[in-house]
């Protein structure tokens, strides 16, 4: 059984790689508003897919997985040290292969940490606080 969910998981890190492998060479068409849809801020309703007023995993992981992508300023589908800011520490514990550059499964890694210090209650689920630790805007 547990060879089966870390398959999963495997598959779910493939896909999400693939995915913003696929962002990264995307070009959208120009928009008429200054902002485009790509570039708004997403708020806690917008992750919040079955409305329940929390977020479960699943939601968060995707959550967390959009985030690459918008730290991902140049496009090319890894996080340098600039694109993750001036926390050192976290850069080197995300970089697991050394390379220096992260890249989305070596970012993802780090989801079960980030979700079970914001989880604070420990219910599994991120309420509005829970989910701004986090770093989803309410």
């Amino acid at each position: 059984m547990e060879y089966g969910k870390n398959l999963v998981h495997l598959f779910v890190l493939l896909s999400l790689a693939a995915l913003v492998e696929a962002c990264a060479h995307f070009k959208m068409a120009p928009t008429r508003n200054k902002k485009s849809a790509a570039s708004k801020e997403l708020t806690f309703a917008d992750h919040d897919f079955d409305g329940d007023g929390r977020l479960n995993r699943e939601e968060a992981e995707a959550a967390y997985a959009r985030s690459f992508g918008k730290l991902d300023k140049d496009g090319n589908g890894y996080l340098s040290r600039i694109e993750l800011g001036p926390n050192k520490k976290r850069f080197e514990e995300l970089d697991s292969d050394g390379d220096d550059r992260i890249s989305i499964i070596e970012y993802m890694r780090s989801f079960d940490r980030h979700f079970s210090d914001a989880d604070s209650n420990g219910d599994g689920h991120l309420d509005r606080e829970e989910a701004a630790k986090f770093g989803i805007p309410k």
